[in-house]
């Protein structure tokens, strides 16, 4: 499910420039119902079976998993948003997805991503029209998240 949100992101910051604040909400909701469905514990006349998680601590984990996006809308706000609050967003749901631990991890290895891909993208910045460039000035992130992701899903 992450990856297809993910994919989803990446072709709509590519594509558009924008992220999609309702696909996010949406993305983390259904990530949270699937979370409880696979605790086992959806329903409240089920017995609790020996190691099952509790659903209290798959939201708990959920609201763990919010930390690393509203770090992220955070330095959106502090940074003048150099850093878009679209990111943040999918950030957000991405943690409500992964989990905090795994969300900060794909983060941290699309930073690393996007370096190379930030300089590439600056140096084919020719000579354009006024909106052209600042079109092309911001930089998608989503796509190195999503990078991350498939390496994440592949390697590690």
């Amino acid at each position: 499910m992450a990856g297809v949100f993910l994919l989803y992101s990446a072709y709509s910051d590519l594509r558009c420039g924008m992220i999609s604040v309702k696909g996010c909400l949406l993305a983390a909701g259904a990530g949270a119902v699937v979370r409880l469905i696979g605790a086992g514990r959806i329903f409240a006349h089920e017995i609790s079976a020996p190691g099952a998680v509790s659903e209290m601590a798959v939201w708990m984990e959920c609201v763990r998993g919010l930390l690393p996006g509203l770090f992220v809308m955070g330095l959106a706000a502090i940074s003048g948003e150099q850093i878009g609050k679209g990111d943040a967003w999918v950030m957000l749901a991405l943690g409500v997805l992964v989990g905090a631990g795994r969300s900060m991890s794909l983060f941290m290895t699309a930073l690393i991503f996007s370096l190379p891909f930030a300089a590439m993208w600056h140096s084919l910045n020719g000579k354009r029209s006024e909106w052209e460039q600042a079109r092309e000035r911001s930089f998608p992130f989503v796509p190195n998240l999503f990078f991350a992701y498939v390496l994440f899903c592949c390697f590690l």
